[in-house]
Order: C-alpha cells, then structure tokens, then sequence
C-alpha cells in the first residue's frame, strides 16, 4: 500500500464524511472515493479505444483525398 499525505483540513473534513457515511476508517472512506474516481476517469478519458480503419476503409479515405487533390 502506497501513502499519500493529505491537508490536515481535507482530513479532517473527509474523517467527517467518512463517519456519516459509516465507513470504518476515513482511509477507507478516502480509498473509496478515489477509486470512484479514478473509475469515472476509466469511462471518460480513456474510455473504450476506437476500432483503427480497416487497410480497406484507409484506401477509400486516401483515393478520396487523392481525388480532391489533397495528396498524390
């Protein structure tokens, strides 16, 4: 288990919420709520990765451009 330190203040105020939340221990409070977040951070940022273009649909893509002039 790795430490992290914390504002005296935030500690305290999260040692309160982690009571009336009933948690335990305030760094299971603390644990719980990182992983919340870090959860949220999995969906939305690095979310599910897009599927790359198929070598098919990548020369549909270039003989378009080719037409238009954009590349040779």
């Amino acid at each position: 288990m790795a430490s992290v330190k914390i504002d005296k203040t935030i500690h305290e105020k999260l040692a309160r919420r982690a009571e009336e939340k009933g948690f335990k221990t305030t760094d299971e409070y603390i644990n719980s709520v990182l992983d919340q977040i870090v959860k949220k951070i999995e969906r939305e940022v690095w979310g599910p990765k897009k599927e790359q273009m198929s070598r098919e649909e990548e020369e549909r893509v270039k003989s378009r451009l080719r037409a238009l002039g954009y590349i040779e």
